[in-house]
């Protein structure tokens, strides 16, 4: 077992490692919609349809000990005999997780789901949308109290630095909203990497 806290969010792999006793294959076909048929027009449909490769693999470990793993659209190429080890991840107090990987330890093949990675440790994108929608009032505000405090400054040119300022607003949010959605990328990037290195420094090769 290997345990990783990121963020607010904690993470726990797991990890078998056994000899297959058997190995069910099955294909599955998921989803559903509604087909629209009206004689006055054409026919319209809302259909969403995907298969799904579910592999049941029955391991037994060294100390005897029997396991029914369920592997969904993994590709992995496995059989009868073959040593394999798979590792779940858990996210916070999961009792069940997910598994994230599989290795073979005949053939070499590694499996991974990547997309794992970075679905688990995506950042709660709240602060950052609310920091988004208040930056052009936080900007209007920002400059409307800059001039009330410094109208004299300006003298006859109060008017047009006021006018100015407020033409600057549009670009100054876009920026504020282009550095704000670059700090959010490196920290969803940063997560993935620190739950990638995690599983990386499993030692399964043996």
């Amino acid at each position: 077992m290997k345990q990783i806290k990121i963020g607010h969010n904690s993470f726990t792999y797991v990890w078998v490692t056994g000899k297959i006793i058997e190995v069910k294959e099955i294909a599955k076909t998921v989803g559903g919609g509604t087909i629209y048929v009206d004689p006055r027009v054409s026919t319209t449909s809302n259909i969403n349809i995907s298969s799904i490769i579910e592999q049941d693999v029955f391991l037994e470990d060294t100390a005897g000990q029997e396991y029914a793993i369920k592997l969904e659209n993994f590709n992995f190429s496995c059989r009868a005999g073959h040593t394999i080890t798979v590792i779940k991840i858990k996210k916070n107090n999961e009792q069940t997780g997910t598994y994230i990987g599989a290795f073979n330890h005949n053939t070499k093949e590694h499996k991974k789901k990547y997309y794992l990675f970075s679905s688990l440790t995506r950042p709660d994108s709240t602060t950052y949308w609310l920091m988004a929608l208040c930056t052009p009032f936080a900007l209007v505000f920002g400059f409307s109290i800059f001039h009330t405090q410094y109208h004299n400054m300006f003298g006859d040119y109060a008017d047009l630095a006021q006018a100015t300022s407020y033409l600057l607003i549009p670009a100054l949010t876009i920026l504020l909203w282009i550095i704000i959605y670059v700090k959010y990328q490196r920290k969803k990037r940063k997560y993935r990497n620190l739950l990638q290195k995690a599983y990386a420094s499993i030692d399964i090769s043996q």
